[in-house]
């Protein structure tokens, strides 16, 4: 079995053409950062399981070494398998028997080997990620990063020290095991381009993650417009819309409403709400933002957020590491960005 590696290959200084900097190092002490590279490897749980759960396996105790952090997370976080007993402090065979031997999954399997035969293409995005990811916040961790098949559970897991990816969900929008469990909305992200963007979507979660307590509509803004503006950083070759999961129609949209999206936010004094379900309707994926209006794209909030976060940064000579770390103040950071709606 392959395990992760992640090696420096090597010592290569180019200009970071992004606005980091704030009470750290300055725009131009970053620009002139020399930067490592690394390569990431996938470590192909979803390959290594089958064999191991069938007995065929040339050496379990190995395996389960190999897997020892993520064994537990995948049969009780992924799966929900009941845990019985001591025995089963590491993994349930039982289930992880009944799991592999239904007939859905190893439909969802067949076609997951058969989309991933090769992962070049993954991991040399997800390398130039945490290459630029390592160069705006130095000091940080490279995760081991695993692939496995989930059942259509969540997409990527995380932990302290790994990532892993649900392969299952990412066959294409047209395969047609999608087309009864999600809705025509939620396919759009089900595309193998979106993996290394959600990957590193989800580990800026992890390790700059917000204190929920009390939150505002415009602080949980602010806080998603500093995660996509950090991916922005780490994926300049990307587009906004690919980040945002955006058509040129959606892009569109919000560009010629932008004023009018910011005043109904104002007049319907949602700023302020804490009302979970409110924000979730404006930051969580649906067919279009509610409050908004029904021709607008889902999750406006969190585009209203970037555009808040791009005039900050436009008027503090601030770093990227240092934006991220003071997330929770949301009223501060619209009152300096003076974002009005435009």
């Amino acid at each position: 079995m392959k395990r992760s590696k992640i090696i420096k290959r090597g010592i290569l200084g180019f200009i970071i053409f992004c606005v980091i900097g704030c009470a750290g190092r300055s725009k131009k002490e970053e620009n002139s950062l020399v930067a490592e590279t690394y390569s990431i490897s996938l470590e192909r749980f979803d390959r290594d399981l089958p064999p191991f759960v069938s007995g065929t396996i040339n050496d379990s105790l190995r395996f389960i070494k190999e897997y020892y952090d993520f064994l537990p997370i995948y049969c009780y976080g992924i799966l929900d398998l009941p845990q019985n007993g001591p025995k089963d402090s590491i993994y349930n065979q039982t289930g992880l028997n009944e799991f592999l031997s239904h007939p859905a999954i190893k439909k969802l399997y067949e076609d997951t080997e058969t989309a991933f035969q090769k992962t070049d293409d993954i991991e040399m995005s997800l390398s130039d990620a945490f290459s630029r990811y390592t160069q705006l916040f130095p000091g940080s961790y490279i995760p081991r990063v695993l692939t496995h098949v989930s059942g259509l559970n969540q997409s990527i897991i995380t932990s302290d020290s790994l990532i892993s990816i649900s392969l299952d969900h990412y066959l294409g929008a047209s395969y047609p095991g999608y087309q009864n469990v999600y809705y025509p909305y939620q396919l759009p992200a089900k595309e193998r381009k979106r993996i290394a963007i959600d990957a590193i979507q989800v580990w800026l979660y992890t390790q700059f993650p917000q204190n929920d307590t009390d939150k505002t509509l415009l602080d949980k803004m602010v806080y998603e417009g500093s995660i996509l503006y950090a991916l922005q950083q780490i994926f300049p070759q990307k587009e906004l819309k690919e980040i945002l999961g955006y058509s040129d129609n959606d892009i569109a949209w919000c560009q010629k409403n932008e004023k009018a999206i910011w005043d109904r936010i104002i007049r319907q004094r949602h700023l302020f709400a804490t009302d979970l379900l409110l924000k979730n309707k404006y930051l969580e994926p649906a067919p279009f933002t509610s409050p908004i209006s029904s021709e607008s794209p889902g999750r406006v909030g969190r585009w209203i957020g970037w555009r808040i976060i791009s005039e900050y940064m436009k008027k503090e000579d601030c770093s990227l590491s240092q934006l991220l770390e003071q997330i929770d103040n949301g009223e501060q950071i619209l009152k300096t960005s003076r974002y009005k709606g435009s």
